[in-house]
Parts: structure tokens; sequence; C-alpha cells
């Protein structure tokens, strides 16, 4: 029978073309009660206005309410879309035998024509209250379930390694999907091929499935195990089960393929043995010919010789008689030595032709014998395919028989349900439905609840090799010459852990005066937030946009981590409209909580990134494939959440640290990283040191970026936001001190003058950018301490740097350019 594709494009023109083609005459499948019944459902959701039949519009529009109809009833993915509108008015037309329109029970039927397995597995008319019953008693089993199976299956044999797993690990999905259990046919159905080779039987299964329900029973308890939760924990057990059978006759058939593949492989090589022996028979029989017509026409040339020998000694004999007596004893002589040879070459090639009729004799025989052998061998195996078929025709047998003995059951109870409904009253009825509808939406919710927080349940790292996408195998970590925890996504993290830090502090600064918010408060709060919200969105885009999509290509992640995401920005919302309605003398608790909430929902999804993501991408990926995505995502990079970035790795040694790390270029720090870190904490350092201090900035004049000046904020949670890493120093903004044997006895301390900003430019060169800069700098240099004081630097550092960076220009494949 043709598929309903193939009989839409049986149709007069191609499927888009929606050409009106004569009634197909089709012979319309015989379907059992149940199998009707199932069928009926379908329709019946189908038929909206209860018309009797099913018109195209109410397919398109069942279509886009349920995304499972279209798996259901065998349309093709594509034809299921807006786009593919054409080719499912096609399917339609194909199906409608009549041309009325518009599809009867019958036409409508021919959906499943081929997809017999489906239709199988489609919920009856009383599965809702079955699912009801198992999600509903899910949440009571006991956690001894595995235990009891397994007491349970003590009684039984034989044993079939790896079944009590596998039901074990599907129950759960087989109970989920209940009323869409196609959903885990292929997987269910993989697992009992496998199954296979471990003697999988419907016995075996029956048995399993048995102590599977006695094992539900005592987990839920025989008091809560009504006959309910029977016959729906039976209906799960079993189609889980009938899947696994499924799976089993499918091992079964592709090694009696293999057989049969076998089969044909002895005989095409016996049939080349018989041809390769007739070949060397024939060979042997034409070697014999050849030896006797060889040992013929040599006695023949020996005769021909001799005669002409001998008659060439007559005519010498005759021709000498005068000749003396001693000639003609010589001419005898001749003639016997011909005689002597004659009879030696006749003796020589009459053994030789003999021996080699005796070896063709033997290869002959030889040649019988592995013919024979070969004949035996393929008796046996033909014998062995035989008592295979045999053995598969009468388990099929009995599993139809128990198909049929529990077809037979259902039936009878599904008449005496509707026996019983019928003697109910129509308002009856309808409470019944309502509480069933009912019960059915709260297990749904309560299904839901379940996932949500499964979705959100607790990550730790799995085995490397667990996460392998394609083949991809985990063996990038010697490419890693550093630390985990010294990597760049932890270091990014301790940024963002540190202003949230910053922030919780201040507000507990603003809350504990107990006076009403001023308005430079007010201001202050807004800035340091949305500059902050502003490096989490384009850490947030670095992951989403980049980093996952990368690891996904070779590792599967877990989905928790873009779900969390979700929340973050549904939380950051939050705390977006409590700093917008911030007013001056407003109270901070309703931005207080939630921030509270933002900030406990970000540490532990940072924790997880750090403990799953990091390892994965160190393990799939080497530093240098890491490399290269960096360098143009840094290049783009807002200068402002770079400078974020640079000021919280600590001091300038610690950061140039970093620098060599990533085999960074130290001039870079000259040309952009020290530029950033101060426009960064001019921008929100500065803000984080007045909330902290309660300290109003002055109005008009450029903030201070000198240590000293920022010292409570950056001392703020120092040692609490940063994940520590082996081997290297804690955080610190302050410079360490190293001397040579070459230095002078430090001079009493003398007030230090201001550099000028020409000193400051001859000292430390920075990128040009304009005179707007400069004269930032130089509003800067008037405000701050001497920048000696914050780092030693000397004149010919520069060029120390300059000299390196020629040195590393060499080794440019290697090299991450951030300038």
């Amino acid at each position: 029978m043709a598929s309903i594709v193939e009989v839409a494009h049986a149709t007069d023109g191609a499927p888009g073309k929606l050409a009106a083609p004569a009634p197909v005459a089709r012979a319309m499948p015989e379907w059992s009660d149940k199998e009707k019944a199932k069928i009926r459902r379908v329709f019946d959701e189908c038929d909206a206005d209860h018309s009797g039949t099913v018109s195209f519009a109410e397919i398109t529009r069942g279509l886009a309410k349920d995304k499972e109809l279209a798996r259901i009833l065998g349309i093709p993915k594509e034809a299921a879309t807006a786009s593919g509108v054409e080719d499912l008015k096609a399917i339609f037309v194909g199906l409608d035998v009549d041309a009325s329109g518009e599809l009867d029970f019958d036409e409508f039927g021919l959906f499943f024509a081929e997809r017999v397995e489906i239709l199988r597995y489609l919920p009856g008319a009383d599965d809702d209250d079955k699912f009801c019953v198992m999600t509903e008693s899910a949440a009571h089993l006991s956690p001894n379930l595995a235990a009891s199976f397994e007491s349970k299956l003590a009684a039984v044999e034989p044993k079939v390694d790896g079944l009590a797993a596998a039901m074990l690990a599907q129950l759960p999905a087989a109970v989920k999907h209940f009323l869409e259990p196609s959903a885990i046919l292929k997987d269910a159905r993989a697992r009992g091929k496998s199954l296979a080779a471990a003697g999988l039987t419907q016995v075996s299964l029956d048995a399993y499935a048995a102590a599977m329900l006695s094992a539900l029973a005592d987990a839920l308890g025989d008091d809560a195990f009504t006959s309910a939760h029977s016959e729906a924990y039976g209906k799960c057990v079993r189609n889980l089960c009938d899947m696994y059978r499924l799976g089993a006759e499918d091992a079964q058939k592709a090694e009696r393929e293999i057989k049969a593949a076998a089969i044909e492989a002895a005989k095409a090589k016996l049939a080349a043995e018989k041809l390769a022996a007739t070949e060397a028979a024939a060979k042997a029989d034409a070697d014999a010919v050849a030896i006797e017509e060889a040992k013929t026409a040599a006695i023949e040339a020996a005769k021909a010789k001799l005669v002409a020998e001998k008659e060439a000694a007559q005519t010498a004999l005759a021709a000498a008689k005068a000749a003396a007596e001693e000639a003609a004893k010589m001419a005898q002589a001749a003639i016997d030595a011909a005689d002597a040879a004659e009879k030696a070459a006749i003796a020589e090639l009459t053994e030789k032709a003999e021996a080699d009729k005796a070896l063709a004799v033997e290869a002959k025989k030889a040649k019988e014998a592995e013919a024979k052998a070969a004949e035996v061998a393929k008796k046996e195996a033909e014998k062995a395919a035989a008592d295979a078929a045999k053995a598969c025709e009468l388990a099929n047998k009995k599993r139809k028989e128990e198909d049929a003995r529990r077809a037979k059951e259902r039936e009878a109870a599904a008449k005496k349900a509707a026996k019983d409904k019928s003697k109910k009253t129509t308002a009856e009825l309808q409470e019944e439905e309502a509480a069933k509808l009912e019960r059915l939406a709260k297990a749904l919710e309560e299904q839901a609840r379940r996932e949500y927080e499964a979705a959100r349940a607790p990550l730790t790292l799995q085995p490397l090799e667990s996460y392998a996408v394609d083949g991809a195998v985990p063996d990038k970590g010697s490419t890693w010459q550093y630390p985990t925890e010294s990597d760049g996504w932890f270091r990014i993290h301790n940024t963002i852990r540190a202003e949230m830090t910053k922030l919780a502090a201040a507000l507990d600064a603003c809350a504990a005066t107990g006076e009403p918010l001023p308005a430079w408060k007010v201001d202050a709060i807004k800035s340091y937030w949305s500059l902050h919200s502003a490096l989490v969105r384009a850490h947030h885009a670095h992951e989403d946009d980049i980093f996952y999509p990368l690891l996904a290509t070779r590792c599967a992640l877990p989905p928790k981590l873009e779900i969390v995401h979700g929340d973050v920005l549904e939380l950051s919302a939050a705390v977006d409209l409590a700093v917008n309605a911030l007013e001056p003398g407003a109270d901070l608790v309703p931005l207080v909580s939630a921030f509270d909430a933002y900030k406990a929902t970000m540490e532990p999804h940072f924790a997880e990134e750090e403990a799953v993501c990091v390892p994965l991408m160190r393990a799939y990926f080497s530093f240098k494939e890491i490399a290269e995505v960096m360098a143009p995502m840094m290049k783009k990079m807002d200068p402002l959440v770079m400078g974020a970035f640079v000021h919280h790795q600590g001091s300038k040694d610690q950061f140039m640290k970093f620098m060599k790390q990533e085999k960074i270029p130290a001039i870079a720090w000259y040309a952009d990283f020290k530029s950033m870190r101060t426009k960064y904490r001019a921008a929100q350092e500065a803000v984080a040191q007045a909330l902290l201090t309660g300290v109003e900035p002055a109005q008009g004049k450029p903030a201070k970026t000198g240590k000293k000046d920022l010292a409570d904020a950056m001392r703020c949670g120092l040692g609490e936001w940063a994940v520590p890493i082996p081997g290297y120093a804690p955080i610190s903004f302050d410079e360490p001190i190293e001397k040579t044997e070459k230095e002078e006895p430090e001079p009493e301390p003398e007030p230090e003058p201001v550099p000028t900003v020409e000193e400051e430019t001859a000292q430390e060169p920075v990128e040009a950018e304009g005179a707007e800069e400069a004269a930032e700098e130089e509003a800067i240099a008037e405000e701050a301490e001497p920048e000696a004081a914050e780092e030693e630097e000397t004149p010919e550092a520069p060029a120390a740097a300059e000299e390196e960076v020629s040195a590393q220009e060499e080794k440019k494949e290697e090299e991450v350019s951030f300038a």
C-alpha cells in the first residue's frame, strides 16, 4: 500500500498545483475494534464541528493546535508548517477517495494504513484516567523501588542482562509520555534490539513485567496500590515491554538477514570451488593428454631417427663393402648405440608420464574432498536457519495468542465500562468528565512543576567523555599551560562578583544611615547599576552568541545553563524597575529585595559554569582554538567593560602575569589597558567609593582615580569575590616592592611634585585620543597623587616593552593581540 506522501504525488500535477484528481479506488484497511476506537479518538479531536467528517481546514487547525498531531498522522514535518500548505493539501486530496472535499472515518483511517506501530500505542478512551493515577502516585513511590524490583527478579529465570536496568531507567519516561508513547518508541525499540543478544524473549518480558508491577505495589504500599493503579501501571509497563519486543524482533530479523547472507555467500563459495575443481580436473586431463601425445611423438621421432640411422648405416655399408672389416664393426657398434639410446629415451618418457598422471589423480581427489566438505557445511547452515525460523514462528504464534487473549480481556472491560456508563445520568457523566479534566490538569501541572525543578537541579561535572558529540574526544587539556582558575572565564566572573559585592555593600551603607536618601545617592545608584547591567549583558551575549554554540559543536551542554540565563534576564529586569522607580527619600527595601534575588541566582550560576563549562572547553578545545575566538571578541569590547576586567585583576604586576599567560604583547598595557582601567575607575569605582563612604563627589571636577582615593571600594569584599588560583598570590591592588643590590638607601620622604602632562607623557606613552583625551588626563593629573606613587614605572619601561613586542612578533601565530 502506498504511503500518504506517495498518494499525494500520484494525483494530477505536482503537490503544489492542487489539481483535482479523479476518485482513486483504494482498498480500505480492516481495523480491529480496538484500533477503530483509537482512530476514532484522533478523528473526533480533528472533527471540531462534530459533522462526522474532517475538512482540510479542520486538519490545518488541528496541526496548529497540537504539535504532536503531524507525527501521529505521519504527515511530513515540512508539510505541517505554514509554508507547506500546498503539500498538505495534496496529501489531503490523495486520501479523499470519493473526492467529496472532506474525509469520512474510513478515509481518515488511511493516515494509519502503514503506521500500525503508532496506532498500536495511541491512548485509549480511559487512558487519561490511567495517566492521572500514575502521575498522582509517582511522587509517593518508595525510593526502594529498584531494590524491591531486584528482589522480585530473584525467582525469575533465565535472567536477561541489562533488562532490569533498562526498565528502571525508562519507566519514568514511559509514565511521562503515557498519552504519547510514540515519543519513546524509538529509544525503547533500540534498547530492545541491544537486549536481544542477552536472550530477550516474550516469556522473559512477561516475567520482568510481572516483577515490576509487584515491585511498584510494594513501593506504593499494598493499601494504596488499587486495581486502578494495577491497570494503569500494567498497561504502561506492557507498552514499554512491547516496544522492547519490537526491538528484539528487529534484531532477530537482522540476524536472519545476516544468516541468509552467510548462506548465500557459502553457496557462492561452493559454486566457485566446484568451478575451480572442474577446471583443475580438466587441466589435469589436458596435461595427461599432452604428456601422452609428447610420449608418442618422442617414440615416433626416435623410431624415425633409428630408421634413418639404419638406412644411413646400410647405405654406408653397401657403399663400403670393399672397406675393411674394422669399418664394418664400427658401423655395427653405431647401430647398437642407437638401439640403446632409443630404449633409454622411451623408458624415461614413460616414467615421467606415469608420475604426472599420478599427480593429476591426487589433485582431483583433493578437490572432490573439498567440495564434499563445502556441501556438508551448506547443509548444516541450512538446517540452523530452518531451526531458527521454526523457533521464531513458534514465538510469534505464542505472542499472537497472548495478544488475542489480552485484546479479549480489554474488550470485555470496555463493554462493561460502556454498560456502566449507559446507566448514569447526563449530569453524572458531565460531573465525571469535569472531575476527569480537573484531575488531568492537576496531573499535568504536577508534571510541569517536577520538570521545572529538574531543569534547575544543581549541576556537577560528569566524566568528560559523557558530553562528547559526533565522536569528539576530550584530549586538548595538555595544550593549556596555566591553572583552570586562571582562565578568563573565571576572571570575568570575578569582575561581576566584585561589582555585585560592592553594590550590595553600598545599599547596606545607604540604609544604615537611617536618613532619607539624598538625590546624589539616587543618581549614583542608578549610574552604578547601569554600567553593571551593561557588563553582565555583554558577558551573557559572549556566552550565548559565541561560547555556548562553539562548545555545542563538540560537547552537549546541560540545558540548565541557558534556562538560568533566561531567569537572570527576568531578575535583572526586576532590578531595572526598582532602580528606575528610585527617587530622593524613597525606601530602599524594594530595590534591596530585587537585587538580593538577582545576586542569589547569579552566584551559583557562575559556580556551575566554572565547574562544568570551563573544564569542557579546556578538554575539547585547544588553547590556540580559543585564542582565535577571543582575539576578535576582545577588540570589539566596550572600553568600560574591558576596563572593569583589567581593574579587578588586581595590581599591574598581576595583570601583566595574565597578559603573559594569554600571550598578549606587553605594549598593549601602555597602548590600551591602562587608559581603559583609568576610565573605569573614574566612571564606576569612584561611584562605589562615594556610596560606601557617604561622601558626595565634588561637582564639576573629574573623579579621583588614585588607589588611596578609592581605598574603600578596592578593599570591599576583597578575598571573597575572587576564586583563588593555585600557585598565584591573592588579588591585591598594591604593587610588589622589589629591591636590587644597586639600589641606594631610600631618602627621607619629601613632598613629591605633581608631574605635568608633558612629564607623564614622556614616562608613559599612551594612545593618542585627541584634545579631549589630553584634557581629561591633565585634569586627573591635577587631582590625583603622582602616578609614581601608585605604580613605579621608569622611562625605560615602554622601550623595554617595545623590545619585547619586537621579539614576540617573530612568533605572531602564538599571540592574541588586544591592540
